[in-house]
């Protein structure tokens, strides 16, 4: 079975990073506070994402991954008090998407509210953010962030968005006989356009292994994939 961290690409950059969310459960001493921070497209969603949906079967303490969009909706809905409950008592958060927070006051509000209590607490935290700490207005939240261990993802290089997509495409190919393959050539030229967003190598690579209409078992050439996904001039 395949997983979400089998399209994770490691790398120099990204690797403390990386390696720090993964094992958030293994034994430690102390609490985690983490800000990892670095340029869109650098995977810091993909490793929450799979970290979140990875059960670690050696270890009781619960682990929660979730984007601050889903509690500003949950916050300003009412209708979940439940969710935020246990996004302020599991044992490790992981909050992605942290630098939408500060948009307002409201934001800011619930970020100082929710690490004061994990702090207060002595509950693992790991914030993820586009937005680089020192360039976020923290306003009242800055107390809430003090001490917490700051740690920079850099972005993939040309090498590294090719072996993302050649992941996704074994990822998306595995246990399957259905789909037709795409050329490694074709594959390199998708790493290529789309490197702005790793989201859009894999819509781009799943919408040509899943729907784009070619034959089972056949292979997309890198002039198909071209034509296909609107680059055929």
């Amino acid at each position: 079975m395949t997983s979400l961290f089998d399209e994770i690409v490691i790398t120099d950059g990204n690797r403390e990073a990386f390696e720090r969310i993964w094992h958030i459960t293994d034994a430690h001493e102390g609490m985690v506070s983490l800000f990892i921070w670095g340029p869109s497209g650098s995977g810091k969603s993909t490793i929450a994402h799979a970290r979140g949906r990875e059960r670690d079967l050696l270890s009781t303490r619960r682990v929660i991954s979730c984007h601050a969009a889903e509690l500003r909706a949950s916050l300003e809905s009412g209708v979940n008090d439940g969710f935020l409950d246990a996004v302020g008592e599991a044992d490790a958060l992981i909050l992605d998407g942290f630098e939408s927070l500060f948009c307002d006051g409201v934001g800011q509000e619930l970020a100082r509210l929710l690490l004061t209590e994990r702090n207060r607490r002595g509950l693992d935290t790991v914030v993820i953010s586009d937005v680089a700490l020192f360039d976020l207005d923290l306003a009242g939240a800055r107390d809430a962030l003090v001490g917490y261990e700051i740690i920079e993802v850099e972005p993939l290089d040309e090498e590294g968005f090719e072996l993302f997509a050649h992941r996704v495409h074994d990822r998306l190919q595995s246990g399957r006989d259905d789909a037709p393959i795409i050329s490694d050539e074709a594959l390199s030229f998708i790493a290529g356009p789309f490197r702005e967003s790793p989201d859009d190598i894999r819509n781009a690579i799943r919408y040509l292994v899943t729907r784009s209409g070619v034959e089972a078992g056949s292979v997309i050439t890198l002039s198909q994939a071209k034509e296909l996904l609107g680059y055929s001039s």
